[in-house]
């Protein structure tokens, strides 16, 4: 992590201890945390498997869709956790947010085509952290998965934007080598073009069930009330 001033021991601190009793099946556990100098680090359960990045990139090479039940169990997985998170309140009576939420901090591992999907999701909480911030590689399938809001202030973190995130993680599994717009931002596309998410998606995949298209409009809605109320 970046270093930190003397001013913000105490808020490392805070962010550190919201994240230790964070427990469930598909999150990364927080061991224990402290100092190195000016450093702050974190001590994590060691994840299993790779990240969703590398999975979207084996489907991008082979130009091929994930099969939709792969998908749903993967991003089922991340809102379990996501709304584990949530629902905790540990330090000021706030939710344990996420706020950088993409695929670079979702693990994936799976022992064999006919088994479940091992799913774990990293980094939360980091977002409050003074000098961490979203950084895109230049070659990122996912684009910037942060909600329109986030983009404009990118204090404004809440369990709305986090849903928008896992909106953006969830077409990206169904569609990996697609995006609509430049610069890759869904939250770009629907400031430019509200209301064409659902006829993009199915243009590009049309045997999405209307349920699920209904249910990644709504995480994709440009105004955070108009999201799911939380990741679950």
């Amino acid at each position: 992590l970046p270093p930190v001033g003397a001013d913000d021991v105490d808020r490392f601190d805070a962010v550190a201890r919201s994240l230790e009793p964070l427990r469930h099946a598909a999150i990364v556990q927080t061991l224990g945390h402290g100092l190195d100098g000016a450093r702050p680090f974190l001590a994590l359960e060691p994840p299993e498997g790779r990240s969703l990045t590398e999975l979207l990139v084996e489907y991008n090479d082979g130009a091929r869709w994930p099969e939709l039940a792969d998908a749903r169990a993967i991003v089922d997985a991340a809102c379990a956790a996501v709304a584990v998170a949530h629902r905790m309140r540990v330090v000021a009576d706030a939710p344990v947010l996420h706020g950088l939420l993409s695929s670079h901090s979702v693990f994936v591992r799976r022992a064999s085509a006919d088994s479940d999907w091992e799913v774990a999701v990293m980094d939360f909480a980091l977002s409050t952290l003074p000098g961490v911030a979203w950084r895109s590689a230049h070659d990122d399938l996912a684009g910037d998965p942060r909600a329109p809001e986030v983009l404009s202030d990118p204090a404004a973190v809440s369990c709305a934007g986090d849903v928008f995130a896992l909106g953006v993680l969830a077409v990206t599994l169904l569609v990996p080598f697609a995006f609509p717009v430049k610069p890759r931002s869904w939250a770009h596309f629907v400031e430019r073009r509200p209301g064409e998410v659902r006829a993009l998606l199915t243009s590009m995949r049309p045997d999405l069930p209307p349920a699920l298209c209904d249910e990644l409009v709504k995480a994709l809605a440009l105004a955070p009330e108009d999201r799911h109320a939380d990741a679950d």
